[in-house]
C-alpha cells in the first residue's frame, strides 16, 4: 500500500486484511565463505497502522536533523521520525506497548521433546514504567502465554520459566511496555535454553560363540556376521532365551535391527591349556522402526 526509502532502509506498508503494517528492511550479506555468502532481505515489522487506510508513503528531510517517514492515515497523514538511534534522540517517541513474535524453533528433529526452562536476557533502559516481558506459543496454540513475568531488571541476566515447557515446536514473544512516550526499554539479546530429549533407541548386545575348531558353520556365522555391518538389508534379531524366534509375528516375536559402527568385534572367550583358543563374535545390535 506504499513503498519508501532512505539511505539505510526500505519502508514497506503491507495491507495484511484487518491491519496494516509499516514494515522497514534491507539487504543484508550472510555466509563468512564464498560458497555460503550471498545477499537475503531481512524486515522487521516497524508500525502499526491498525484499520487505518494507507495509500502511500514518501521519505522527507524537513532538516538537516529531522527526516521522517509520512504515510496515509485514513483520511489524515501521520508520521514518524527517522533516526539512527531512537533511545538516544530527543525528538524519538515511542508507543506505549509493542512484542516481537519470533520464528518457530523445531529443534534438530522437529519429531523430538523439547524442554525449555530458562531464558538469558541483555536489558538496556528498564525501570519502573518501562518493563520487559516473555511469551510464547507452543504446538498448536494460537494464543500467546507468559514464561517470563514483567520486569524491569537491566544488564545481563538469566531468569527461570514460570513453569518448564515440553512441545515439538515453540515461538517466543518479546514484549515491551512504558508508560512514557519518550522512554523505552531495549532487548539487545534474547537466548532461551533447554534441552533435546532424542528418540528413545533400543540396543543389543550380544556374544556368539564360534567355538575352539574350524567348521562349515563357524565360518558361515562369522561372515554372515561382518557382512551384517555393511549390509543395506535390515536384520531380523531374536532372543532365543525367551523363546523369540525370526518366523513369528512382525513386532513381537522379533524386531528389525542394524549394527552399530565398529562392530563385530572378535574377542577370546578363553584359552584353555592344550587347546585353540574359543572366539566370540561381540555385536551390537540397534533396533529399527520397521514393519
Amino acid at each position: 500500500m506504499g513503498l519508501a526509502s532512505d539511505k539505510d532502509w526500505v519502508y514497506d506498508v503491507e495491507d495484511e486484511g484487518t491491519n496494516t503494517i509499516v514494515y522497514k528492511g534491507r539487504e543484508v550479506r550472510i555466509g563468512g565463505q564464498a560458497r555460503e555468502s550471498g545477499l537475503r532481505w531481512e524486515w522487521c515489522p516497524w508500525v502499526f497502522v491498525g484499520t487505518n487506510a494507507c495509500a502511500t508513503a514518501r521519505v522527507c528531510q524537513h532538516s538537516s536533523t529531522d527526516r521522517r517517514l509520512w504515510f496515509g492515515y485514513g483520511d489524515y497523514a501521520a508520521y514518524v521520525i527517522l533516526t539512527d538511534n531512537p533511545t538516544a534522540d530527543s525528538a524519538a517517541r515511542f508507543c506505549a506497548s509493542g512484542f516481537l513474535r519470533m520464528s518457530y524453533d523445531y529443534g534438530t528433529d522437529a519429531n523430538w521433546d523439547n524442554l525449555w526452562q530458562s531464558a538469558v536476557l541483555d536489558v538496556k533502559g528498564g525501570a519502573s514504567g518501562e518493563t520487559v516481558q516473555i511469551k510464547y506459543r507452543k504446538d498448536a496454540e494460537t494464543s500467546a502465554t507468559e514464561c517470563i513475568a514483567v520486569a524491569a531488571t537491566n544488564g545481563v541476566y538469566e531468569t527461570n520459566f514460570t513453569s518448564e515447557l515440553s512441545c515439538k515446536k515453540i515461538q517466543f514473544e518479546l514484549h515491551l511496555a512504558s508508560d512514557t512516550n519518550t522512554a523505552t526499554p531495549e532487548v539487545t539479546y534474547f537466548q532461551a535454553k533447554g534441552i533435546e530429549k532424542p528418540t528413545t533407541v533400543r540396543t543389543h548386545e550380544a556374544i556368539y560363540s564360534l567355538g575352539d575348531t574350524p567348521s562349515k558353520r563357524v565360518k558361515e556365522i562369522r561372515t554372515f556376521l561382518r557382512g551384517g555391518r555393511t549390509s543395506t538389508s535390515l536384520i531380523k534379531f531374536a532372543d532365543l532365551r525367551y523363546g523369540d524366534d525370526t518366523a513369528g509375528t512382525a513386532g513381537t516375536d522379533y524386531v528389525y535391527v542394524v549394527m552399530q559402527p565398529g562392530y563385530p568385534q572378535e574377542i577370546e572367550i578363553k584359552h584353555e591349556k592344550d587347546r585353540q583358543p574359543e572366539l566370540g563374535l561381540k555385536v551390537r545390535w540397534q533396533e529399527v522402526s520397521y514393519s
